[in-house]
């Protein structure tokens, strides 16, 4: 069922990330005066200019006033805590690019961080090679592919029963009522949607988000599909839209065509 609407699985994320804002202007925020000019100096090479900020508050406050390519966030800051920065980053932001600095890496902190709404992380110590290889990856996802540009492609509906997306517009209705989804569950439920019934894994999940296999992101997806659920199912507990393949994946089905 396609109610008139055309997709194509190969533009889906350039699809949906066209919107973004992109500038050349970076900022850092971290509290550690030397890494914070190390981290200004080897980015900066890169042709951003860089704007920095050595405490939770200002971060905050310059992240809301200007457009930045991205944002490399500390997470042990003075006056407010990176956590919660970036939390209020996404809350006004949702595409934001932004990656954060953490020392802590069990499970449960990956988890939490993407949760909060970081695109990405790098846990300390880290190279200022994987930084950049981060950064790298955030942003190719936060940009429309080149060979889609131009393509005049104007057919952005994905449509499985009731449930529609314009992945132009970023919106998602279920009956005709809106849903607001944050940017990763958008992402998420698109990919499913655009191929109803297909299962997917968890590291294709990964994979289609980033763009390249990452690992340590498989309970950050069953995070995200619970939390998509919670907005999406009429009972969570006992999904009719997005479901379980048990040791597989998870699809997105049209209830009525699985009754």
């Amino acid at each position: 069922m396609n109610n008139g609407c055309s997709y194509s699985t190969d533009s889906l994320f350039a699809q949906i990330n066209a919107a973004s804002v992109m500038t050349d202007i970076a900022l850092i925020i971290e509290d550690d005066d030397d890494l914070g000019a190390l981290l200004a100096e080897e980015l900066g090479a890169l042709g951003y200019k860089i704007d920095r900020a050595a405490d939770g508050k200002t971060g905050l406050e310059l992240a809301l006033s200007k457009d930045y390519s991205f944002i490399v966030l500390d997470l042990m800051l003075p006056q407010l805590e990176g956590t919660e920065v970036c939390r209020k980053i996404r809350e006004r932001k949702p595409y934001q690019p932004l990656i954060v600095l953490t020392a802590k890496n069990t499970e449960l902190d990956r988890v939490l961080l993407l949760e909060h709404g970081a695109d990405d992380y790098v846990t300390k110590p880290f190279s200022i090679a994987e930084l950049k290889a981060r950064i790298k990856t955030v942003l190719r996802r936060s940009r429309p592919h080149d060979d889609h540009a131009g393509t005049g492609d104007k057919n952005t509906c994905i449509a499985c029963g009731e449930l529609h997306l314009d992945t132009a517009a970023r919106t998602v209705t279920l009956g005709g009522k809106p849903i607001e989804f944050t940017a990763r569950e958008f992402e998420i439920i698109a990919l499913l949607a655009a191929s109803p019934g297909r299962v997917f894994s968890r590291d294709q999940m990964v994979e289609a988000m980033y763009g390249e296999p990452m690992s340590g992101y498989d309970a950050a997806i069953t995070a995200h599909v619970n939390r998509i659920r919670s907005k999406l199912e009429p009972d969570p507990a006992n999904p009719i839209y997005l479901q379980t393949v048990r040791a597989v994946g998870y699809r997105i089905v049209d209830p009525k065509k699985h009754e």
